[in-house]
């Protein structure tokens, strides 16, 4: 069985398997032993494949190839399939994993299956919770949310995997900040380099302290920490305008995070934790203060502030989701199924007209009956100014606003046609220029 599963030979796995098992008809006790040797050769394999730092990508493949082969022959459990790529990625670098996470891409529409969903569903969870155990999520960042997206695919849209239903927080997280001998060491060093920025430890001191209340909301239900948290989330402290926008902008979503928490309605929240009315109304303050310095951070504030409140709406709804048991979401669908759409027919239509159809069929050649003798596109030159200089005769008694010389499309007209016709027609505007300036200056002096 080793030497079949190592070549990757189904016909010999499949005649090895059926040697073995005419030994003994249909014992319990040799159904596990193959059961066992399978698992061992299967295992082999990967140790074999894998063992190095170089992984061939196609051998992979074809051992994920031949393990499901051997399962629609009913030489093997469907908890396998899963099984192999998880001994893969348990002796794998971690450079590799990432190489070889498209087998699990692939083979996630077979997994999803009502035939494979019930047994290879926990497998899948638990390969990609080891896999997001050994990396980095600053380093791995892009592998963590590739993960990530196939969990969403793989489970359903009401699974509980993975949800805080008891809402706990990560209160190892602890920030650590300079003490008082340690700070002072470190101002010293900083008045010598920075001499015109005051220096006040008290408001580092309050500044990093909020961290703490951010990794434990609860604790400002408390009457004495909650003191504590309002005089420290006194805006004094902000109008010194941090200068790094980008810090500015970790804080203040902090804030409203915490903010959120403290007016939300959860379930798993202690009854005593409610707000008096002057809490929750220093509460609504400083989250519109809040959302007002977003704005006022550049760039992009209002877009930046904008997006973090539809997050935050969006994560009260998940918290209402939860407080109501995870509803599932598809009870509340259409029971009716949509009918299809009808694909359109798009008729090809004469967008033409009659007198379209007239002016296209005047001349083959378009040029030419543009340039026709009989399409007069210029005037004469004295029949057009005809009409406006008898209009500026005195005998007319033609009002000045009805003058076509003050009309400013006769105006456009006239100078297009005059420099049309008239060589002469730049030379007399310069002269009207140099004259209009000789008597300006004159009556300067």
């Amino acid at each position: 069985m080793d030497e079949a599963v190592s070549t990757l030979d189904l016909e010999k796995v499949r005649s090895t398997y059926k040697s073995m098992k005419d030994i003994d008809f249909h014992s319990m006790l040799l159904l596990r032993f193959l059961n066992f040797v399978f698992q061992v050769a299967k295992e082999g394999k990967c140790i074999e494949l894998f063992g190095n730092e170089r992984v061939v990508i196609f051998e992979a493949f074809s051992l994920c190839f031949i393990i499901t082969l051997m399962f629609f022959t009913d030489l093997c459990s469907r908890s396998i399939t899963v099984a192999v790529i998880q001994d893969i990625f348990d002796i794998i670098p971690i450079s590799q994993c990432e190489k070889c996470f498209s087998i699990v891409e692939n083979n996630l529409p077979q997994w999803k299956s009502a035939f494979f969903f019930e047994s290879c569903r926990n497998l899948v969870l638990r390969m990609c919770n080891d896999l997001l155990k050994r990396l980095s999520r600053t380093v791995n960042t892009s592998f963590c949310g590739q993960i990530l997206v196939l969990l969403a695919r793989a489970l359903p849209l009401c699974e509980k995997s993975g949800l805080n239903l008891a809402s706990r927080f990560n209160t190892d997280n602890i920030t650590n900040y300079e003490t008082v001998s340690s700070f002072a060491s470190v101002f010293r060093t900083f008045t010598l380099l920075f001499r015109d920025i005051p220096v006040d430890y008290s408001l580092y001191v309050k500044f990093w302290q909020l961290q703490s209340f951010f990794s434990s909301p609860s604790s400002c239900y408390e009457r004495g920490k909650w003191a504590i948290f309002q005089h420290v989330c006194m805006f004094i402290l902000l109008q010194l305008q941090l200068n790094d926008s980008q810090f500015r902008r970790y804080f203040l979503v902090q804030c409203l995070i915490i903010y959120q928490y403290l007016l939300a309605d959860v379930r798993s929240k202690d009854k005593s934790f409610v707000l008096n009315d002057e809490q929750i109304r220093f509460v609504v303050e400083c989250i519109d203060r809040c959302y007002q310095l977003l704005c006022e951070t550049h760039p992009r504030g209002e877009y930046f502030a904008h997006c973090i409140k539809v997050i935050l709406e969006r994560e009260k709804e998940w918290s209402e989701w939860k407080n109501k048991n995870c509803e599932d979401f598809t009870q509340f669908g259409e029971k009716e199924r949509m009918g299809m759409f009808k694909r359109l027919i798009f008729f090809i239509l004469d967008l033409g007209n009659p007198e379209l159809t007239k002016l296209w069929n005047i001349n083959p050649d378009m040029l030419n009956a543009c340039e026709d003798e009989k399409r007069k596109f210029a005037p004469i030159v004295e029949d057009f100014i005809r009409d406006p200089l008898d209009e500026l005769d005195p005998e007319q008694q033609v009002e000045d606003q009805y003058k076509s010389v003050n009309n400013e499309a006769f105006q456009w007209r006239a100078t297009r046609l005059l420099m049309y016709k008239s060589p002469v027609y730049f030379q007399v505007v310069l002269l009207f220029i140099n004259c209009s300036f000789e008597v300006n200056t004159i009556f300067m002096f």
